[in-house]
């Protein structure tokens, strides 16, 4: 157990998006951070990673020497966790639920860009490589037809005039109600890469959930973990923890909602923060 100066709770567990988060925009993990964190193993801090893309995408591809430090990974925004290849838990949109939602939208807004990602991959009504070119395969659908259980539903508000120089809606909160209008009241939403991408969740969920439900299995809480993040759907679990982190990277909005600021992440940020805070200026309890 470790006591952080900037908290009134004792650390024990370390939670972390990603992409442009622990990750350098070259998708690398230094050595540096992967001995930081190691050490940071070594005190029994738990560590989870926590990001908005599948688990197809970050385990094969770009975890690599940081996956063996892992206790617990959370996927597609709070939906999934596991523990190596175990599953811990799973919740998502009932397949043929998330399907109509879509078929309304598409009638709404004719040529607004859809995509689910499900249980069985990434179904889309427009081709995903020309947005996603690392993307796995997908499948073309027009909704028609039930598709498995639905993690999570995107659209990209381009289709309905909003832009990268939008900001949305960071910068234009009016706009906000028109976003929140794409999808069921209950199901919660998240905006992200100013305004560029827009997801709706299962109910009650978001990262922030995900990576509770996997420190109660540890027999911890969200007040026990220190949370970095650069991004809109990262708010909630900084919002949430401890103490949550900011990238010098992030977005103004993440960084006008939190307080407690680290370097970026090419400047690896989160590996700084926690020798400063963790390794150097804690002692055991």
């Amino acid at each position: 157990m470790w006591c952080c100066s900037d908290s009134m709770y004792k650390i024990q567990a370390i939670a972390f998006d990603l992409d442009d988060t622990l990750l350098r925009s070259d998708s690398a993990v230094s050595l540096y951070t992967l001995d930081v964190l190691a050490r940071c193993k070594q005190k029994g801090l738990r560590i989870i990673s926590a990001t908005g893309r599948p688990k197809s995408y970050h385990a094969n591809r770009v975890l690599g020497a940081v996956r063996p430090l892992l206790d617990a990974e959370v996927y597609n925004n709070g939906c999934e966790g596991w523990n190596g290849d175990t599953r811990l838990f799973s919740v998502s949109i009932p397949g043929e639920q998330a399907a109509g939602i879509m078929r309304d939208m598409q009638q709404r807004f004719p040529g607004l860009p859809l995509a689910a990602e499900t249980e069985q991959g990434l179904y889309a009504s427009f081709d995903a490589h020309q947005w996603w070119p690392t993307s796995t395969p997908f499948t073309h659908t027009d909704w028609s037809t039930p598709i498995p259980n639905a993690y999570k539903l995107t659209t990209l508000p381009c289709g309905l005039g909003l832009s990268w120089q939008a900001r949305m809606p960071f910068e234009q909160p009016y706009a906000e109600d028109k976003i929140r209008s794409l999808f069921p009241r209950e199901l919660p939403i998240l905006v992200m890469a100013h305004g560029w991408i827009v997801q709706a969740l299962p109910p009650n969920v978001d990262k922030a959930s995900g990576i509770e439900r996997v420190l109660h299995m540890m027999g911890l809480s969200m007040t026990d973990c220190v949370t970095f993040g650069d991004d809109g759907n990262d708010v909630g679990m900084l919002q949430a923890a401890g103490v949550g982190v900011a990238m010098g990277n992030a977005f103004p909005y993440v960084l006008e909602t939190i307080k407690t600021h680290t370097q970026s992440n090419d400047c690896d940020g989160v590996a700084k923060w926690l020798e400063q805070h963790i390794l150097h200026q804690c002692s055991d309890g």
